[in-house]
């Protein structure tokens, strides 16, 4: 850079990360059911990681194959329409539904127009992030870049994780051109640690972390690698 043709001041580079290694261990912790004082981290680095459970996706130059992407799902949460002038929350059941990318909101299954859409891969959505300034134990937040947050809840933990997980990938993925395939591969990050393999995404403004996929270590039987090749399969 100082050899280029950019003037100074040069852009700023980051030489101490103790805030995002301090989120880094608290996130492998909650994701290994273990303290952060017991959290060895063997690895971290940016990747881009092909989701196997992906149906949709093909080998190169073919058309997608049928099958029920794992980018889709629908269920009845519940979602926080207000507030009483007391303060007390106002939540109201809805029929979700997440499909090539957009999330619909239905005041019943068999309604037709939905009460709101967001297209998650889009400029207007940044993602999805657990909500912990609300009564409701399993509520998770759809991020809004020009309206407040989306809060919905589920009812119970497994089926939030679940919902956050593929709002994450379909933020990934992004918003996918008519009657073009759609790229299997989403970059995010990988943490190796001595008990799983993670893959997450990083807000590096709120060092937030949010997981995509994992694997236990003990569950690994090989690694192929192909010459040439900047892949390896798990």
């Amino acid at each position: 850079m100082v050899q280029g043709c950019r003037e100074p001041p040069y852009p700023v580079v980051l030489t101490d990360a103790t805030m995002e290694k301090l989120a880094l261990n608290k996130f492998v912790s909650q994701e290994c059911h273990c303290e952060v004082s017991e959290v060895s981290i063997q690895l971290y680095s940016l990747v881009h990681w092909e989701d196997p459970m992906d149906m949709t996706m093909s080998p190169q130059g073919e058309t997608p194959t049928s099958g029920v992407p794992s980018s889709t799902k629908e269920g009845t949460l519940q979602y926080r329409s207000g507030t009483t002038y007391l303060g007390k929350e106002l939540w109201k059941s809805c029929y979700v539904v997440l499909r090539n990318g957009i999330l619909y909101l239905y005041a019943e299954r068999t309604d037709v127009t939905p009460l709101q859409s967001v297209t998650m891969g889009g400029e207007h959505c940044g993602g999805c992030r657990r909500s912990n300034n609300t009564e409701r134990p399993h509520a998770f937040q759809v991020i809004l870049t020009e309206h407040p947050p989306l809060v919905l809840s589920a009812n119970n933990e497994q089926d939030m994780a679940e919902w956050m997980q593929l709002l994450c990938q379909s933020v990934s993925k992004g918003v996918i051109p008519q009657g073009v395939a759609p790229t299997p591969c989403i970059p995010c990050c990988l943490v190796v640690t001595d008990k799983k393999l993670l893959t997450c995404h990083q807000d590096c403004q709120t060092s937030f972390f949010r997981s995509l996929g994992s694997a236990e270590i003990c569950d690994v039987t090989a690694v192929s690698l192909e010459p040439g090749k900047e892949y390896c399969v798990i």
